[in-house]
């Protein structure tokens, strides 16, 4: 009844429990688990060795048989829902690697109502094209676009950080759709 719809509601739905498939960038299988929340799918995913680029993530959750994209967050409700997922499922790596989101810095930057030129305030988007209507929790001290090149975001357990894209340092990431 109504309190199974709460657990429902806060804690998902199960789609698919723990399954293993081949990662088509490493040797590396994937442990995958898909649950809906709402109206969307996410898909929870670690190697079991090795790690990945966002790119080759990003590529990963398009052409698998998911065939979403990296994960979007449309609510401060739904962050809330993988974050606690992600610790749940023991995802992220060593040290502040944490799991990969589909946000990227825009081309442009479009800064905030008061023209600040703070990257919390950039044009953050979503690789699936949806807009970001909430602010962005960040991680303490983040953003802080190390040596200009950090246009990707990740999940710790305290918030958002950006990071290097091309780095191969993560060995998890979040597909939705």
């Amino acid at each position: 009844g109504l309190c199974k719809d709460f657990q429902k509601e806060q804690y998902g739905s199960v789609v698919r429990d723990t399954y293993e498939r081949d990662s088509q960038f490493t040797s590396s299988k994937i442990v995958s688990r898909v649950l809906l929340y709402k109206d969307r799918l996410y898909q929870f995913n670690k190697l079991t060795s090795g790690t990945l680029s966002w790119h080759q993530a990003k590529s990963d959750c398009e052409g698998s048989d998911f065939k979403g994209h990296l994960a979007s967050i449309p609510s401060y409700e739904a962050y809330d829902f993988i974050k606690k997922h992600i610790l749940v499922y023991n995802l992220g790596g060593e040290g502040k690697h944490g799991v990969m989101m589909g946000g990227y810095l825009g081309p442009k930057y479009v800064y905030g109502p008061w023209g600040d030129h703070n990257e919390k305030n950039a044009n953050w988007l979503w690789v699936d094209g949806s807009t970001n209507y909430w602010p962005i929790p960040w991680a303490p001290g983040q953003p802080d676009f190390y040596n200009s090149a950090e246009t990707a975001l990740e999940l710790w357990p305290v918030g958002f950080n950006d990071f290097h894209p091309g780095e191969t340092v993560r060995n998890s990431w979040v597909c939705s759709k």
